[in-house]
């Protein structure tokens, strides 16, 4: 009877392994993550080994069922213990940078010089010659927009409408503009060479009379002195340049018109200079080049701004006449000494 209330050996370690089994899945529950987690199937089969029965377990002999590489652990409770080290985690390689594509820079071409003022008044605008006064250029129907010379600079130029008596004065029936006078290189030489010495001081050939005619005039009408100076000096003949200086153009002195006679604007330059002895303000008189559209020929003139109107002196007339009659005559730009003006004909409507 005092072996019935004891528990057999085989029921107390049942009961052990139920405990322990209890406990690892306790033990799982409680760290579902980390290390612990890890752990804990291992701390059971530890259990589970210490309660089954081994054919060679001493006493306290804990037998690993094959975690490990066979080996057992030993009872002394300080044991280390040993542990089967974990694979070493690769790195994940970064991932590739998309390349930068850089859009391509467009050049701004440079800003344009800026233009004369167009006409506020309804009409079109004038055109410059590309080589003024070098060449004339030929008339077209219309004007179109007085450009500036290439090599001046923008905001350099200011054109502006005349003032003063040429401003009550549509020469030809055409609106102008002003600005100062540049890039006119052969008119600029000859102003240049009249200012150091003025060749009609010495006058030769048909112009030796000349200071008998100047001391004459003084004092007369200026209509009077227009038509003599006209008459005086056309009566030169007529020279091209290409047979005077071997040049398709050429803007000749007054000494060398009087030496060699001239063109068109030879004769109109010389006038010029000729009624400027006479007391003529040089800034009621310009030099005009235009288009003969009768003869589709450019052509240049003086003209002499004089009581509202504007007279023409022509090398192909001795008749001093009113621009207004002239209305085969299209011009283009005019000189003076200080000034120089571009010009165009008004839209029609």
């Amino acid at each position: 009877m005092a072996g019935e209330g004891k528990v057999s050996r085989h029921t107390h370690r049942a009961y052990r392994a139920l405990c322990l089994a209890l406990c690892c899945v306790c033990l799982q529950w409680s760290f579902p993550v980390g290390n612990f987690a890890n752990d804990a199937p291992y701390v059971a089969e530890l259990w589970v080994a210490a309660t089954q029965s081994a054919p060679d377990r001493k006493p306290g002999q804990i037998v690993l069922p094959n975690r490990s590489s066979g080996g057992t652990l030993p009872a002394s409770p300080s044991a280390p213990r040993v542990s089967t080290p974990s694979a070493p985690k690769v790195p994940k390689p970064p991932a590739p940078k998309a390349p930068t594509v850089q859009a391509p820079v467009t050049a701004t071409p440079p800003m344009e010089p800026d233009s004369p003022p167009s006409a506020a008044d309804g009409a079109g605008s004038p055109v410059v010659p590309a080589m003024e006064p070098d060449s004339p250029p030929s008339a077209a129907d219309g004007a179109g927009s007085p450009a500036a010379p290439a090599t001046e600079p923008a905001g350099q130029d200011e054109w502006t409408r005349p003032q003063g008596a040429s401003a009550r004065v549509n020469l030809f029936g055409t609106i102008e503009f002003r600005s100062k006078l540049k890039d006119a290189p052969q008119w600029e030489r000859v102003v240049a060479e009249e200012r150091k010495q003025s060749g009609l001081d010495k006058p030769v050939g048909l112009a030796a009379s000349w200071p008998a005619l100047r001391d004459t005039l003084k004092g007369q009408k200026r209509m009077d002195q227009l038509i003599a100076v006209n008459a005086f000096f056309n009566r030169y003949p007529y020279r091209t340049d290409m047979e005077i200086y071997k040049l398709q153009d050429y803007w000749a002195t007054p000494a060398q018109f009087m030496k060699n006679s001239g063109d068109c604007e030879d004769y109109a330059i010389i006038k010029y200079y000729a009624l400027k002895q006479l007391g003529v303000d040089p800034d009621s008189m310009r030099i005009v080049v235009l288009t003969d559209t009768i003869r589709n020929l450019a052509h240049a003139v003086l003209a002499i701004y004089h009581e509202g109107n504007a007279y023409i002196l022509d090398n192909l007339s001795n008749l001093v006449l009113s621009h207004t009659r002239l209305t085969h005559y299209r011009p283009q730009f005019s000189v003076n000494e200080n000034y120089r003006w571009v010009h165009m004909a008004p839209k029609k409507k």
